[in-house]
């Protein structure tokens, strides 16, 4: 099997597992209602900012490792601290937020879920490593059909959301222990001696990897948090309901741009800038292409589609669905530039974009929502993104020459 096809694999399995949650998220206004689904948004966007944190960067850093400053297991159990950290910072979150208690559990059962995947995630990063990146695609399908099914066949028999999260975690980690984990101890032990010194290292220098993806999902809650608070979770469920294809923009380009990662790193220690900026212009374009699609097939099935999934009453918001495309793939090319500053050793540039898009947000979103409603907090997604790609772009063209 050639890199191209263990790269479509990847993409396959990454594509079945993000299905599985956008499905459910459609199942679940249909089967429970806007409410249900508002809450199940809430706790997969505040969720993610702590199971971002658990993610901190590992995976991108692990496979770009090509002078293999640490083995495998060192990543591993650096993914275990941040997961560790991940839930301490959750639980002191939460004990203070404006939750009610459903919202509570389903914010940390979608966590233990998110975190497992981490885990997971490194596992198949060492198997990347070994050359056996179709790995991530089965696992991911896998995990994906069980997750999916065990949600939906524990909310239909019992309506009941938390217990329904509570088992989409359950099959995760059994998906986990007995797929990846058999995979991985193929190719190395599963315990080595703990070196804090190590670990620290580790910690230290994807430290801006963290809070390149920290910061993004912060940019992603602000809005939905503040619709929520504003309007409540059923114009929450809708703001999500619109977003939601949109999502497979947001995972597709990521996991192209990760399987390319070691290629480019390579290329950039030889010093073929021609090769690699080749490649980068590929993943732009691409992403770019994804965003133009979108747009034509929203624009003919659209609001077609919407109906069938959402109801009729979802379509006096469908002109949102076109600022939402705009939005993600503005996103997308973060996710470009993010792998070109890393690969480049800019990682000044990846955690300075991330805080101007931070900035941004808090600066536009309060007041774009009061004035547009729903509306406005996508115009203000679309202006902070907007901020941090130029800074990004700042970041490449500088440390290129």
């Amino acid at each position: 099997m050639d890199f191209k096809q263990k790269m479509f694999l990847n993409t396959i399995g990454t594509v079945v597992l993000l299905f599985a949650q956008w499905l459910i998220s459609v199942l679940i206004v249909r089967m429970g209602g806007y409410a249900d689904a508002g809450i199940f948004s809430l706790a997969m966007s505040v969720s993610n900012i702590f199971a971002f944190l658990a993610n901190y960067g590992i995976r991108n850093y692990q496979v770009a490792d090509n002078k293999k400053m640490f083995s495998q297991q060192q990543y591993l159990y650096a993914r275990a601290i941040t997961s560790g950290i991940s839930f301490l910072f959750a639980a002191v979150y939460l004990s203070v937020g404006s939750y009610t208690e459903e919202e509570k559990i389903a914010i940390f059962l979608y966590l233990v879920y998110s975190n497992v995947n981490v885990v997971s995630d490194t596992l198949l990063g060492t198997l990347q490593v070994y050359g056996k990146l179709e790995f991530s695609g089965y696992s991911n399908v896998l995990r994906g059909f069980c997750c999916f099914l065990g949600f939906i066949f524990t909310y239909i028999v019992s309506q009941n959301l938390i217990l329904s999260l509570a088992i989409m975690a359950a099959f995760s980690l059994l998906v986990t222990i007995l797929y990846d984990g058999p995979r991985y101890l193929r190719y190395e032990k599963l315990w080595e001696k703990f070196e804090w010194k190590k670990e620290k290292q580790i910690l230290k220098i994807c430290f801006s990897l963290m809070l390149s993806n920290v910061l993004p999902i912060i940019v992603t809650s602000i809005p939905r948090v503040l619709i929520n608070q504003k309007y409540g979770q059923t114009q929450l469920g809708y703001f999500s309901s619109i977003f939601t294809p949109t999502v497979l923009i947001t995972t597709l380009v990521p996991t192209i741009v990760l399987s390319v990662i070691p290629r480019m790193a390579e290329l950039w220690q030889k010093g073929d800038k021609r090769s690699f900026g080749k490649i980068c212009g590929m993943i732009y374009a691409g992403t770019l292409f994804f965003g133009i699609a979108a747009m034509i097939i929203s624009a003919f099935f659209g609001k077609t589609i919407f109906a069938l999934l959402f109801g009729q009453e979802i379509l006096s918001y469908y002109p949102l669905f076109y600022v939402a495309i705009v939005a993600t793939i503005l996103n997308a090319f973060i996710s470009c530039g993010n792998a070109v500053l890393l690969v480049m050793e800019n990682r000044k540039s990846i955690v300075g974009a991330a805080l101007v898009g931070v900035i941004a947000i808090l600066l536009s979103a309060d007041f774009m929502i009061d004035a547009y409603a729903i509306y406005g907090a996508a115009y203000a997604l679309v202006i902070s993104y907007s901020v941090e790609i130029l800074w990004q772009l700042k970041g490449i063209v500088f440390r290129h020459k």
